[in-house]
């Protein structure tokens, strides 16, 4: 499966390096020119017991790069795994405005791909209520279109314990529900 992975911090990062171990063709895309660079020379950008092996492996056999540009992940890979930043503002509440703009920035690029299949859009970020229906807006008025025909939109959470998040790589599977379909990625090889 093409994937692309928004967002090559902790979350992203072990998330890119696992499903490329997986077989999966993984594209990292990040706003930190430093970070992709790191990608696309086989390193880890960030410490993660196992994760600099991941991807030494990933990119050495081609299957793990990054990109800053949201068009060239468009067109690599069917669905996209936000894991973007969600950083507590001064009064203690989250400020998802990186995951909205994410958003919108896919929504414009998917404006403009001359691709048939609708997009899929997963938030891994940490998000509040309310969150999804804005990302939808920002998608729905980049696109000028409804969920379905050019995108969807779901929520997968992220549950990760640093230092130990590579250990629990392989579920069962990864199920993303919706009130009209459901996607699956298959999981990989047992640890």
């Amino acid at each position: 499966m093409k994937v692309n992975i928004f967002g090559l911090g902790y979350v992203g990062s072990v998330m890119a390096g696992c499903l490329a171990k997986a077989g999966h063709q993984v594209l990292g895309v990040d706003v930190q020119t430093e970070r992709v660079d790191q990608v696309n020379r086989g390193e880890s950008p960030v410490a993660e017991p196992g994760l600099a092996e991941y991807f030494a492996e990933a990119h050495a056999a081609g299957t793990l790069k990054a990109t800053r540009d949201v068009s060239q992940a468009m067109a690599h890979g069917s669905i996209s795994f936000l894991c973007v930043g969600t950083p507590s503002k001064a009064d203690g509440s989250l400020d998802t405005s990186a995951v909205e703009n994410v958003c919108e920035e896919i929504g414009l690029a998917l404006a403009e791909s001359p691709a048939k299949e609708p997009h899929t859009v997963v938030i891994r970020s940490t998000v509040m209520p309310g969150t999804l229906k804005r990302c939808e807006d920002k998608l729905r008025k980049a696109t000028e279109t409804e969920p379905g025909p050019r995108f969807r939109l779901l929520i997968n959470p992220e549950f990760l314990r640093e230092g130990s998040a590579k250990a629990r790589r392989w579920p069962t599977s990864t199920s993303l529900p919706s009130p009209s379909w459901a996607a699956m990625i298959p999981p990989g090889p047992p640890p």
